[in-house]
């Protein structure tokens, strides 16, 4: 038999192992064997005394309650009050209908008369050393103890009693082995055993203090932290600089783009180039130990991309510098340079187009100038007779040709010839 659990007021739930058949159905001559069980019931019977019960007769027990033979589990079974006295239990066989006069000599203590000073005495390990995962307490069963409680504290101040209430985080009725996760970080536990409303003293009480502090301990690195991932030129293909916070301790931290490792011994604030343009990519930083059992660990998942777009609109004339604009003896154009840009080209109109030039297409033009050049010399350039030329620019690079305007299209009809 084994027991487990305080109820209630004097319960305690009981396991028994099952019976054999060579006791239920008993002992036949061959040919002889019972169809059924004869043995189909059997009675809990209680002892209360100062010392182990010594002579198993019924008549010097206390009578329980009687159960199926089948019964292996009675939860809440309710004891006699041991008063003050130690209490065992034992059960008897009903063959028949008829009890037998003796009770199994397989008795368990349920309530020790007197409790010893000292306690169950616990052993800690930490779960797992690679992670915060917790503590696995571990301690022995304790003669008649029906539960058991436990406390973990991150400091001890020491007891003014020996078996003072302790102030921590408190478990009851726990069993071994028993995991407590509060995180990183070191604890002192204790436990006590339980059983018919009595506790025993603290397990430290009596014990080196040593022996009751175990530490939760993470041996990878921390996390590395992607602090930022930057575009080097949205209208190029540059590549992105990647800064992030590294891993401690660790020798070295490696880079991995779509979780396939591009750049061992990545250094923070260092450009990754040869990206695919306007594609988005997942990138994650790898702090990496050069040895112990916890060899590495990953940042969270940063998305980037190099975008590569064409150059906006250059000339919009909302400053002085973002116009397009004339030397001072009317030769000369000049607009203003792009960082993004590779050439501009600038394209030529009539004056029947005019109209057209603060929205919509524009026809009728011809591609005057496509270059690296942000002016050009225009003195050669003369218009029909009671006419003028108009002139738009616009900015391109490798992902294309930048608007002369916002919904502004224009149609050339090729290069200008005079």
């Amino acid at each position: 038999m084994s027991l487990s659990g305080d109820e209630g007021t004097n319960q305690v739930d009981i396991s028994f192992t099952h019976l054999a058949n060579g006791v239920t159905y008993g002992a036949f001559a061959a040919g002889d064997a019972q169809p059924s069980p004869i043995a189909t019931h059997y009675k809990v019977y209680f002892y209360r005394g100062t010392s182990a019960p010594t002579n198993f007769s019924t008549s010097g027990w206390i009578a329980g309650l009687t159960y199926p033979i089948t019964t292996t589990n009675i939860s809440n079974c309710t004891y006699p009050d041991p008063s003050g006295e130690s209490l065992w239990l034992s059960r008897v066989l009903v063959f028949e209908g008829r009890e037998l006069p003796f009770v199994s000599t397989d008795a368990v203590l349920i309530c020790p008369g007197a409790w010893g000073d000292s306690a169950p005495y616990p052993t800690g390990a930490d779960v797992d050393p690679c992670a915060c995962s917790g503590i696995i307490v571990t301690w022995p069963p304790y003669p008649g103890a029906s539960g058991y409680d436990i406390i973990f504290r991150s400091d001890y101040h020491g007891y003014e009693g020996i078996c003072d209430y302790l102030d921590g985080s408190f478990f009851e009725n726990v069993t071994s082995p028993f995991v407590f996760s509060n995180g990183c970080g070191m604890y002192y536990f204790d436990v006590r055993a339980k059983s018919c409303g009595r506790v025993t003293c603290w397990s430290a009480t009596y014990w080196d203090w040593d022996n009751f502090v175990e530490e939760d301990i993470n041996l990878s690195p921390s996390a590395p932290v992607i602090t930022s991932v930057v575009d080097n030129d949205p209208y190029a293909q540059t590549g992105i600089a990647i800064t992030y916070e590294p891993g401690i301790p660790a020798s070295r931290h490696d880079l991995y783009k779509n979780g396939i490792l591009i750049l061992s011994n990545f250094v923070s604030g260092s450009t990754v180039g040869g990206l695919d343009c306007n594609t988005a990519n997942n990138f994650t930083v790898k702090a990496v130990k050069t040895e112990g059992p916890c060899l590495e660990s990953y940042s969270e998942i940063v998305s980037g991309t190099d975008h590569c777009s064409a150059p906006p609109e250059i000339a919009t004339g909302l400053l002085e510098t973002d116009i397009q604009s004339w030397s001072e003896n009317k030769n000369t154009q000049s607009w203003p340079a792009f960082a993004g840009a590779t050439g501009y080209k600038l394209y030529r109109g009539t004056q029947a187009d005019l109209v057209n030039l603060p929205g919509g297409a524009v026809d009728n033009s011809c591609l005057r100038y496509d270059g690296a050049s942000t002016s050009i010399d225009l003195s050669g350039d003369t218009p029909p007779s009671e006419s003028f030329f108009w002139y738009l620019v616009t900015a391109y690079n490798a992902s294309g040709e930048g608007p002369a305007g916002t919904g502004r299209i224009i149609n050339t009809s090729g290069i200008c010839t005079n």
